[in-house]
């Protein structure tokens, strides 16, 4: 009935056929997909922009571009991150010129009072 021997005496089956199989076979540490901490970085840096203003948006620049290096190098890991710390500090750097602009406009002009 069902196709199988009963269990010899023993109370062991035989091994099946073909030899021992293990369960499981320690190969060592898991391999870990490499990262990217300067894109990582330079995103960190780039949302920090609204609570800390332009003290962040050169850093978030700056790692941006060497973050989108190093994801070439990684086959493209961390790329989206580059782009956003290099979007998000490029706009704080012209936010602070034209602001910086806006404010010596103001103050040069004549409004006779």
């Amino acid at each position: 009935p069902g196709g199988f021997a009963p269990p010899p005496p023993g109370g062991f089956a035989p091994p099946p056929p073909g030899g021992f199989t293990p369960a499981s076979v320690y190969t060592g540490a898991p391999l870990q997909a490499q990262s990217n901490g300067l894109a990582t970085a330079a995103m960190v840096c780039g949302i920090l922009i609204l609570c800390f203003g332009c003290l962040t948006g050169i850093p978030a620049l700056v790692l941006g571009i060497l973050g989108l290096r190093k994801a070439e190098e990684l086959g493209g890991t961390g790329k989206g991150q580059a782009i956003a710390g290099i979007v998000l500090g490029a706009l704080s750097v012209v936010g602070v010129i034209i602001y910086l602009v806006l404010f010596a406009a103001s103050g040069t002009s004549s409004s006779g009072f």
